[in-house]
């Protein structure tokens, strides 16, 4: 994880990661979206869907940028894949790109 801090001030985050047994019977599969430009100036929008009979289990954003001025809005599941925004205050377009981890 990275973080991009423009401020003076010292900053922090939390991380969080959820672990599991494997289960060797199920399918899982890493899904990577198409990506999407963001233009400088602007907020976009991403999402990536699970192959059919497949159910989201996580997912995330990566974005191009390493402008402190491009920052991830948000990141979150919704039925059947993940979806996310980055607000792009910079001078130069970026890619952004979701992920999401399928199992059956």
């Amino acid at each position: 994880v990275y973080m991009n801090n423009a401020s003076a001030a010292r900053a922090s985050f939390n991380v969080y990661h959820v672990c599991a047994k494997l289960n060797v019977l199920a399918n899982y599969q890493l899904v990577a979206g198409s990506p999407v430009v963001n233009a400088a100036g602007a907020q976009s929008g991403v999402s990536v869907f699970c192959p059919g009979g497949l159910a989201t289990i996580g997912g995330g954003l990566v974005t191009t940028s390493t402008s402190i001025d491009v920052t991830l809005n948000t990141t979150f599941p919704f039925a059947g894949g993940w979806g996310g925004d980055e607000n792009n205050g910079s001078s130069a377009d970026n890619n952004l790109t979701a992920y999401t981890l399928c199992a059956s």
